[in-house]
């Protein structure tokens, strides 16, 4: 376990997203509304519509309510997962929650791997993930 921290942490940093659209709260005396992806490893190269990152994304906070008090929309994870990284790639999510992350990874084709040190939470997650898993697209297998 610890060897794999260790690979993660040695990986180049190379880019954050500073996330605009997240509504102001107050955290204690600080008013807040500043939301980070922080990205490691190589760049991601361009393609064709994927040139330049939007400054501005979807809805950041979820209508729908399943068990977390912070429960964020499906679509902007989407479209963190689609923009910083490539089908095959690793996601890591250090704070899973209900698993948000995981979900659009499994969508988008990537692998996912999620921490979460609350039971309750990481209950919900897994069962969103198996949910996902299922249903995800391109289930067909080729055999050669």
């Amino acid at each position: 376990m610890l060897s794999s921290v260790t690979a993660i942490t040695k990986l180049p940093f190379f880019r954050i997203a500073a996330l605009p659209y997240v509504l102001p709260s107050y955290n204690g005396r600080k008013l807040g509304g500043d939301e980070y992806a922080y990205c490691y490893g190589e760049p991601i190269p361009s393609a064709p519509g994927k040139r330049l990152i939007p400054g501005v994304g979807p809805k950041v906070q979820s209508t729908k309510k399943n068990g977390h008090p912070c429960p964020r929309a499906p679509g902007h994870f989407r479209w963190l997962v689609n923009w910083w990284s490539v089908k095959g790639e690793s996601v890591c999510d250090p704070f899973m929650g209900s698993g948000t992350t995981g979900e659009a990874c499994i969508a988008l084709g990537r692998k996912f791997i999620g921490c979460e040190v609350n039971e309750q939470y990481f209950d919900i997650a897994c069962r969103r993930l198996e949910r996902a898993w299922m249903n995800r697209p391109n289930l067909c297998l080729m055999f050669g």
